[in-house]
């Protein structure tokens, strides 16, 4: 077999083989890629049932789509033989991984989960594997999980092949029910995943004999050896998620992958908050010697605490805190933009805290509503606190009722409520922030007090349409920004001097350069300049001004003032997350790889669930022309919506810098010109059937055709037409576009460098020099023509 052609696949290997197949790597001349190439046993091949199981799981994993699990390209017959076209994984099963020796529990966790995901994924498609073993999960080199062979695949809905009284699957990995031949559904894969976990905790399966039958046996008679005994060190929560996942009774077990990989995430975060995870149980006597160490530990490290908090002016992070979105009791819908502004604006006044680390608003908006459980809330975040609160807006009349949390315990630190006039709202939020930080014994640096009681205005009218601006600025659509811009506009006529409501005007026009209120960006960058500028000189000490300045001068080209801002904005608020996040963009502009990531990473470590920001670590990967690590990030970011414009675009932009294949880019492709209208439902069949005749050369066709007819202000985004030019290899008028739109000092060009769809046109002399005048460092615009990474 090795060395000849099926198709137009050329046999390069044999990787290995099962009950189910042979697998192959192999060549794909058509496309040129690597693949892998599962045939159906001539032996099996004769058995049209087995033939029929054989070629369900193309049809079952072909139509799963996710990170976690291993595509399927197609199913395919030549030469008398059957086989699936898959995905080709360089890495090392997950058995050669584990064996002779267990994973670290962080390793195990993380795999864990990665599994969890793939199966939550499958279920959620009425796919049930049957054959969860460590052999079939694959990790690639950035330790990636893949689940492997749906060759044993059970679709919901579809004719019972195996007949009820046999068993099939791997004897070590078979749940009870399995083993008996009764039935099954999705909770033989979570037995099955316990085996699995078990096996990466200590190095082998829990139940072990040389006959299948003894084996049989012992799944359905004997329990495992308790992880405690084998690894003292596994946390009590671990080994709970381990045995109830191995429950005999597929009622005792967890009845869903979501509940799974809800505990397995609370580990993950939890594994590193001390006191929080329970270790196993220890011998007496090696118990008491660990004890005492401890102790002795303990003191050493408290004194080493002390000298360094006295030597910093206790400047140390000590305490994690999240304000959950306030619930409107008003029972107006229109009082909402009240409870959210009164929880951004508590985030925003203890945020700049040092010694406080508050999650951001995007992270805790996530869990609005009213019937959300605080401590549960908490357990999520990984925190050690949480705020909760109620609004009443009963004409002007404005009552408060809040509630501080310990999450540990899930004892109320303090509790009160505020009935009070609405223009009293200033100094309920100032209250309310003095005494969470007076509760929580929240060592104050030189002139934190003094913030917590500043207010930006005076005007509780002028408040009041701030927030209402912030609260549709937050909407981050067309309609929400022009609504958002008029309100906050409003503000500024009532107080002129509300410093903040000009940064609100200001980032009304930095966000997506003026496309959300579909004017230039040009005009929306001079705008936002007057805005933030008009900010800083009524309040220089604005963390959110110089942020917005500092995004109106990278717009601008003028990197190093740019940094100057952000810089100034982090000094000013540690805390405040789109700060991070914007000069972490700046960083990987400028080609400084590395402290981009570490600068997004810190923005993550304060909104961990912000789209925005997960999106953009993707991104920074794809800044650094590391193709793999992008298209991972932004599928991270996807799994969390899938709608993620963002993210989409640099998932799209990845897989062509990775070279991936027509079929697996032409989907993405399409869904993010949908999204932001580049493409119309109605067109959408034209690009479709140009993409089936010529591949991706038809498509960039077709979308070329199609934006060369829209009139002035149709939504075109110039860029666009530069990326279809030169997608088609007209590299002349791609770089004509260009250099139209570097003229009018378009700030899309800001992203020039590591746009992937201009990369046909970086040797272009004409762009080189364009890319010089934008004043990027040398090493930037010398490195503007960047090999793609394979």
């Amino acid at each position: 077999m090795i060395g000849t052609t099926i198709s137009h696949y050329k046999i390069l290997e044999k990787l290995g083989e099962g009950g189910m197949g042979v697998v192959y790597k192999a060549e794909d001349h058509a496309l040129d890629r690597t693949v892998a190439i599962k045939f159906l046993p001539r032996v099996v091949a004769a058995n049209s049932v087995e033939q029929e199981r054989f070629i369900r799981e193309a049809k079952a994993a072909a139509a799963l789509n996710h990170p976690n699990i291993s595509t399927v390209h197609a199913i395919e017959t030549a030469d008398d033989e059957t086989f699936i076209v898959m995905e080709y994984i360089a890495g090392v099963e997950l058995k050669e991984r584990v064996r002779g020796a267990p994973l670290s529990i962080e390793g195990a966790l993380d795999i864990a989960t990665q599994i969890a995901q793939g199966l939550q994924a499958a279920h959620a498609k009425g796919i049930v594997h049957r054959d969860i073993k460590s052999s079939n999960i694959m990790l690639t080199r950035d330790d990636q999980v893949k689940v492997m062979d749906f060759g044993l695949a059970k679709v919901r809905g579809a004719e019972q092949v195996t007949q009820i009284g046999t068993t099939v699957g791997t004897a070590a990995y078979m749940s009870p029910e399995q083993a008996r031949g009764d039935e099954v559904d999705h909770r033989t894969d979570i037995w099955s995943f316990g085996i699995v976990l078990y096996e990466m905790l200590t190095g082998s399966v829990p139940f072990r004999s040389d006959y299948e039958q003894a084996m049989t046996y012992s799944i359905l008679n004997e329990e495992p050896r308790p992880l405690h005994e084998i690894r003292p060190e596994v946390p009590v929560e671990l080994e709970r998620v381990v045995n109830k996942s191995l429950a005999k009774d597929p009622a005792h077990r967890y009845q869903n992958a979501d509940d799974l990989l809800r505990d397995l995430r609370h580990l993950t975060r939890s594994s590193g908050d001390r006191g929080t995870v329970t270790k196993g149980a220890l011998p007496s006597r090696r118990r008491k010697r660990v004890m005492y160490g401890a102790i002795a530990l303990g003191v050493l490290i408290a004194v080493v605490l002390a000298v360094e908090l006295l030597q910093t002016g206790g400047s140390r992070e000590s305490h994690t805190l999240a304000v959950l979105p306030f619930v409107n009791e008003s029972g107006d819908p229109d009082a909402e933009y009240l409870s959210d502004g009164i929880t951004e604006s508590l985030i925003g006044h203890l945020s700049p805290i040092a010694s406080l680390k508050v999650m951001a608003r995007s992270t805790v908006f996530r869990f609005k509503g009213p019937e959300v459980d605080p401590r549960a809330v908490g357990r999520e975040l990984n925190v050690a606190s949480v705020l909760s609160g109620r609004i009443d807006q009963r004409r002007d009349r404005l009552i408060v009722g809040v509630e501080l949390i310990d999450v540990a315990s899930g004892t109320q630190i303090w509790g009160e409520r505020y009935n009070r006039q609405m223009s009293d709202v200033f100094s309920i939020e100032e209250q309310i922030s003095g005494t969470i930080a007076d509760k929580l014994r929240l060592t104050l640096g030189v002139g934190e007090r003094d913030r917590l009681s500043r207010r930006t205005t005076e005007n509780t009218e002028a408040y009041q349409l701030y927030l209402k601006g912030r609260y549709y600025w937050n909407k981050r659509s067309m309609e929400g920004m022009k609504t958002a811009l008029q309100y906050f506009e409003q503000a500024v006529a009532r107080d002129s001097a509300y410093a903040l409501a000009w940064t609100g005007i200001a980032d009304c026009y930095v966000v997506g350069s003026g496309a959300y209120l579909q004017i230039p960006p040009h005009e929306a960058d001079l705008k936002a300049k007057q805005a933030a500028l008009k900010a800083i000189s009524i309040d220089d000490n604005l963390a959110e001004a110089h942020t917005s300045l500092a995004s109106v001068r990278t717009s601008d080209w003028d990197w190093q003032g740019a940094e100057r801002e952000f810089q100034r904005a982090l000094e000013l608020n540690p805390g405040y997350v789109t700060a991070h996040q914007w000069y972490g963009e700046l960083l990987y502009l400028t080609g400084r790889f590395d402290e981009s990531v570490a600068e997004i990473k810190r923005a993550l470590e304060i909104d961990p669930l912000s789209l925005i920001v997960n999106s953009v670590l993707g991104w920074s990967f794809l800044a650094a022309r590391d193709a793999e690590r992008a298209i991972a990030q932004s599928r991270r970011t996807l799994d969390m919506e899938p709608d993620f414009i963002d993210a989409i675009d640099c998932y799209a932009q990845a897989l062509m810098l990775a070279g991936r294949p027509d079929e697996e880019l032409f989907p993405v492709l399409i869904q993010r010109d949908t999204l932001i209208e580049l493409v119309r439902s109605a067109e959408v069949p034209l690009v479709r059937d140009a993409y089936e005749q010529n591949g991706l050369r038809g498509y960039w066709g077709a979308k070329l055709d199609i934006l060369s007819t829209r009139g002035e202000g149709q939504n075109i985004w110039p860029i666009s037409l530069a990326e279809c030019y030169a997608q088609l290899g007209e590299v002349q008028k791609a770089v004509d576009v260009v250099e139209e739109l570097w003229k009018k000092r378009d700030s899309n060009l800001t992203y020039l460098p590591l746009w992937v769809p201009l990369d046909p046109i970086r040797s272009d002399t004409r762009f080189r020099e364009i890319i010089r005048q934008m004043n990027f460092p040398q090493d930037v615009a010398s490195a503007s023509q960047r090999p793609q990474q394979q």
